[in-house]
């Protein structure tokens, strides 16, 4: 989970970065922080599999590439409006919609680090509860 807040993280940073970068040396010094940005997808397929049950995965990563797929197809038209109406005042709005859709995704993922966190905290009381009422169980069986 480390490894996906700082991918965010890390993206968000360089984005800003570019959004005011005035030379040339900055991107590469954004691009350098942001190294990660290329495995976000791989964490979160991992973060899926691990939540969803055994026999829904295919169907969900099914869902997943097909909104994948079609994301160029809205983002695209989406970016060159954005673009075409803010290039006099402000040319990158773009980006800063890109961080604000970054950021977003942080937040998300912080929620569900936390959901999770909580369900496993549920789930390992649950068994210790299970495995004392086993205990005495066991130990009623024994005394009778």
């Amino acid at each position: 989970m480390l490894f996906q807040f700082s991918d965010s993280f890390t993206s968000v940073v360089n984005y800003l970065i570019i959004a005011f970068a005035v030379n040339e040396w900055m991107l590469y010094i954004g691009g350098t922080i942001a190294i990660l940005d290329a495995t976000s997808t791989t964490f979160y397929r991992s973060m899926i599999s691990k939540n969803v049950e055994a026999d829904e995965v295919g169907k969900v990563f099914s869902i997943v590439a097909t909104f994948q797929a079609l994301l160029p197809f809205m983002s695209g038209p989406a970016f060159n409006y954005l673009y075409k109406f803010t290039v006099k005042n402000l040319p990158s709005a773009w980006v800063f919609l890109v961080i604000g859709i970054r950021s977003f995704n942080f937040f998300v993922l912080l929620i569900v680090n936390i959901g999770m966190r909580k369900e496993q905290e549920r789930k390992s009381r649950l068994q210790q509860l299970q495995n004392q009422e086993g205990k005495e169980d066991k130990s009623k069986e024994l005394m009778s």
